[in-house]
C-alpha cells in the first residue's frame, strides 16, 4: 500500500495535469536552450580554432617583441630588429623567415575625413612570399 504522502502527491498531480505538463515543458525547454548554447559555443570555438590552424598551420615558431606597457590584447608590438631576423634565418633548419607588422590603421576618405567603422581596423604589411603568393 502506498504511503499517504505518495497518494497525496499523485492526487495533486492528477488534479493539476495542465500545471504538471507546463512544468515538464518548461524543464525540457530550459535544458534544450542550455544544450543549444553549449553546442553553439563549441561550434564557434571549433571554427575559430580551425581558421587559425589553417592560417598558421606551417608556423613552427613565432618571435615577437616585448609589449612596453598595456594589455596584451590591445597593445601594439614593435617589429623585431632586422639583426634578429637575420640571426633567425641563419639558424640551421629554418626554411623561411617572414616579418609581419600589424598596426592600427585609419582609412581616409576622398574628402580627407576618416572612415568610421564599427570594428577595429588594422593595417598589415605584406612583403610577398613564394610560398604564400599562390
Amino acid at each position: 500500500m502506498a504511503s499517504p504522502v505518495l497518494r497525496l502527491t499523485i492526487r495533486g498531480v492528477l488534479a493539476r495535469k495542465f500545471r504538471v505538463l507546463l512544468t515538464a515543458f518548461a524543464i525540457v525547454l530550459g535544458v534544450a536552450f542550455v544544450s543549444g548554447a553549449f553546442m553553439l559555443t563549441d561550434s564557434v570555438k571549433g571554427a575559430i580554432n580551425g581558421l587559425f590552424d589553417e592560417l598558421q598551420g606551417d608556423v613552427d615558431l613565432e618571435v615577437r617583441s616585448r609589449i612596453a606597457f598595456g594589455d596584451e590584447a590591445t597593445a601594439q608590438r614593435d617589429p623585431v630588429p632586422d639583426s634578429l631576423v637575420a640571426a633567425i634565418g641563419a639558424v640551421p633548419g629554418v626554411d623561411r623567415v617572414e616579418v609581419n607588422i600589424l598596426r592600427q590603421a585609419t582609412i581616409i576618405k576622398k574628402n580627407g575625413k576618416p572612415l568610421q567603422t564599427s570594428g577595429p581596423s588594422f593595417g598589415i604589411a605584406w612583403y610577398g612570399s613564394d610560398g604564400l603568393d599562390g
